[in-house]
């Protein structure tokens, strides 16, 4: 069976202080899924979530100029992401909306557990 892991590692040098930070998520599986060339519609869009994901990563184009919202319902007014860098979100249960005020294209999306 395979596995795998996520590592975020940064270290953040500032006038108060230097911070390292890191971040870890370890996969029973590893990569689940994977849509490397979707697209987001303008509107609600629901991720087809692959049993067993802990991990989702969406990566919008670098040229996107849209906003996108991560939402877990339709009424819910989201988390905004920033429209050209990846955005990773943990999973647990239940729906996934990513909200766009105009179409994004391509979009990968990644689904680890």
């Amino acid at each position: 069976m395979a596995s795998g892991r996520a590592i975020f590692q940064a270290q953040v040098d500032g006038t108060l202080q230097t911070i390292p930070i890191d971040a870890q998520w370890t996969f029973a599986t590893g990569l689940i899924g994977a849509q490397t060339q979707g697209s987001f519609g303008s509107g609600d869009n629901t991720l087809t979530i692959p049993s067993g994901t802990k991990v989702i990563l969406v990566i919008p184009p670098t040229t996107n100029a849209a906003t996108m919202k991560w939402k877990g319902a339709g009424g819910d007014t989201g988390t905004t992401m920033n429209p050209t860098l990846p955005y990773v979100g943990t999973y647990n249960a239940g729906s996934v909306i990513i909200n766009c005020s105009s179409s994004v294209n391509p979009v990968a999306i990644y689904y680890f557990g």
